[in-house]
């Protein structure tokens, strides 16, 4: 799934689990924390500053771009 092909697109709550997951302290998120979670790092890193934020997160949940590992 790296290749950028969207997955199932997750609901707000299941997004919201997975963030808290992935970045427990609510700061960003890093390419190497991502890894498990994202399909394709650069496409949800909208602003290219290398780290991603919740807010991209939670766009990307809604893009189907966010993997729920469960």
């Amino acid at each position: 799934m790296t290749s950028g092909r969207p997955s199932a697109v997750l609901d707000d709550a299941t997004c919201q689990t997975i963030w808290q997951m992935a970045s427990p302290h609510d700061a960003t998120m890093s390419q190497d924390q991502a890894v498990p979670y994202i399909v394709n790092f650069k496409m949800v890193d909208t602003d290219g500053d290398g780290k991603i934020s919740a807010d991209e997160f939670k766009a990307a949940c809604g893009k189907g771009m966010v993997k729920n590992p469960q």
